[in-house]
């Protein structure tokens, strides 16, 4: 049940991050090991319920959507399909956008950063809250990167 759990979550986070509607019933395709397809067949009820899940495939031969979002639970791979899920057009604008908004910001951060004046000046903490930060900026940066690529059908 923790495994059923942890898959349910899984889905969960997916259509958030590729900011899929949480009342749109979405395709999921969970690719199991044979005995572990067995048992998740037999609790399929609970993922379509609980994750809002429309068709579901499960096996350990289920093919990946051409345009799907993707994690790993276990030795179980889900794949959620984003074609019919959300506007891909209009995502993929938005997250463009995004894209170049945090990029803006990490030059700017990275700019402070480079400026040995505010190094020498600045009190420790400030400089490595600004080091967080550019951090932080980096990873998104590179989570958005990752999804346009997902919405232009290319891999993970």
């Amino acid at each position: 049940m923790a495994h059923l759990k942890e898959i349910i979550t899984s889905v969960r986070n997916l259509r958030t991050e590729m900011n899929v509607s949480p009342g749109k019933e979405v395709d999921v395709v969970l690719k199991a090991r044979p005995n572990e397809s067995g048992i998740l067949g037999r609790l399929s009820g609970y993922v379509r319920a609980l994750a809002k899940v429309g068709d579901l495939v499960i096996g350990p031969d289920a093919a990946r959507p051409k345009v799907a979002a993707a994690a790993v639970v276990g030795e179980t791979e889900v794949f959620l399909s984003l074609t019919g899920a959300i506007d891909l057009v209009a995502e993929t604008a938005r997250l463009t956008r995004e894209m170049d908004k945090i990029e803006k910001l990490a030059q700017s951060v990275e700019k402070k950063l480079s400026n040995e004046d505010f190094r020498a000046k600045a009190p420790a903490d400030v400089v490595g809250a600004e080091e967080e930060r550019l951090k932080l900026l980096r990873d998104t940066r590179a989570r958005l990167a990752n999804n346009l690529a997902i919405l232009s059908g290319g891999t993970e």
